[in-house]
């Protein structure tokens, strides 16, 4: 969705996330420059293990550094699945004529924004949520063949689901947990 190519700078939010461990090994297989934000350095630890070439911290200014990292340039494409907490600083961290691509809300879906500052900048926001089965099958292909590494964050087997049940929805929750039969 976000056409992301070698030498692009792509911002991945919540960077310790399942979701953004897997985008942040696919960005750097395109040969993309990855900037990880985390809410802390356990995570972006977990990002650094990935290659990930610039580690910021999510609760302290990121559009500075990322374009000083591009050479006052501005990031090529954001990942943002995070939501409304995000939001902003996503946008800002955008080069003329960036792209936005979004996939979740898991801090609300209601946001406000400049609509001059993405028409005058020529920003294109993206919603990726919705795939097929080729589109699946295609992600599997590149999970068992491409090398992706998985972060598992803890393992049980079914009798104990119960207890790792809010694991999931934790924001100290890095990678994902394993449910084994």
């Amino acid at each position: 969705m976000g056409e992301v190519g070698a030498g692009d700078c792509v911002v991945v939010q919540a960077a310790a996330s399942s979701v953004s461990i897997a985008a942040i090994q696919l960005a750097k297989r395109s040969g993309a420059r990855v900037v990880a934000v985390a809410s802390t350095d356990e995570k972006l630890a977990v990002a650094a293990g990935l290659s990930a070439d610039l580690l910021l911290r999510g609760d302290a200014p990121i559009a500075a550094p990322v374009r000083d990292f591009t050479d006052g340039r501005g990031a090529d494409v954001v990942l943002d699945h995070v939501g409304a907490a995000t939001w902003q600083r996503s946008l800002d961290c955008l080069r003329i004529g960036g792209r936005m691509v979004m996939f979740g809300n898991t801090t609300g879906d209601e946001v406000s924004f400049s609509l001059a500052s993405v028409y005058h900048r020529g920003l294109r926001l993206l919603g990726s949520g919705a795939y097929n089965a080729d589109d699946f099958g295609l992600m599997l292909q590149a999970y068992f063949s491409g090398g992706l590494r998985t972060v598992t964050a803890a393992e049980c087997g079914l009798e104990d689901l119960h207890a790792t049940f809010g694991l999931d929805n934790s924001r100290a929750l890095v990678g994902r947990v394993l449910v084994r039969p």
